[in-house]
C-alpha cells in the first residue's frame, strides 16, 4: 500500500466524516502498520505520511461562497493558493474559459490608501489550470456582473476589468461576510514563496 492510497481512502470519507474522525481513522492505520512493521509482514508505515484531506471547514466556506457575490473571490484564493493581491488584481482577460487556465500576473496593492496594480511578488507570470468548481464560481460572476451593468446602464467594464476586486480588506476582513470567523478560518495562502502549492487539485501549467 503506498501513501496515495491511504489519502485515498481518507479523501474517500472526507463529505461524511469529521476531521477528528478522520485523525482517528489515520491514528489506526499507523498503527496497524506499525504492527506489520514489527512483525515484518511490511517494510514501511505509509499511513504516518499521509496528509489529511482538505478541512471540512475550506469545504463549507466553498459552499456558501458559491451564492455570494465575493464567492468569486473566495474560491479563486482558497483553490488556487493565490495571494489575496493577486486575486484582487486578476482580470477577465487573464481568464481562458475554453481552455480551462487563468494567468496570474500583477496584484493589487493599497500603498498610502490608494489602490495601485504591480507586478507580483515574484515578478513574472504563471498561468494556472482552473478546477471545476473555480470554473463555475468565475462564469456565474461573470454573468452576475454583465447583469449589473446592464441594471444601471453601463457597458464598460468597473475597476480596470478586474473580475474579483473587493473594497479594502485582506481575506480574514472578507471571512466574516460568510458568517466564518478569522480566528478558526481556513488558512489562505500567506507564504512568500514564488511556486503555486498544488491545492484542491489544482495543477501547475507547464
Amino acid at each position: 500500500m503506498t501513501v496515495e492510497d491511504v489519502e485515498a481512502f481518507l479523501d474517500a470519507r472526507a463529505e461524511t466524516h469529521s476531521k477528528s474522525t478522520l485523525v482517528k481513522l489515520r491514528t489506526i492505520l499507523a498503527q496497524a502498520f506499525d504492527f506489520g512493521i514489527r512483525r515484518r509482514h511490511v517494510s514501511w508505515n505509509p499511513a504516518r505520511v499521509a496528509e489529511l484531506p482538505p478541512r471540512a471547514e475550506a469545504r463549507a466556506l466553498l459552499n456558501v461562497a458559491s451564492e455570494h457575490r465575493l464567492g468569486a473571490w473566495v474560491t479563486v484564493a482558497m483553490t488556487l493558493g493565490l495571494r489575496p493581491g493577486e486575486v484582487s488584481g486578476l482580470t477577465w482577460e487573464a481568464i481562458y474559459f475554453d481552455g480551462g487556465t487563468l494567468t496570474v500576473y500583477q496584484a493589487l496593492a493599497w500603498p498610502g490608501g490608494k489602490p495601485v496594480l504591480k507586478p507580483t511578488k515574484c515578478k513574472r507570470s504563471r498561468t494556472l489550470e482552473l478546477p471545476a468548481i473555480t470554473m463555475e464560481a468565475l462564469r456565474k460572476h461573470r454573468k452576475r456582473s454583465a447583469e449589473e451593468r446592464l441594471m444601471r446602464g453601463t457597458d464598460g467594464r468597473p475597476d480596470g476589468g478586474r473580475c474579483c476586486s473587493t473594497p479594502r480588506m485582506g481575506h480574514r476582513s472578507i471571512l466574516p461576510t460568510f458568517g466564518v470567523s478569522s480566528a478558526g478560518s481556513p488558512k489562505m495562502r500567506e507564504s512568500t514563496a514564488c511556486s503555486t502549492p498544488t491545492t484542491c487539485g489544482t495543477r501547475r501549467r507547464r
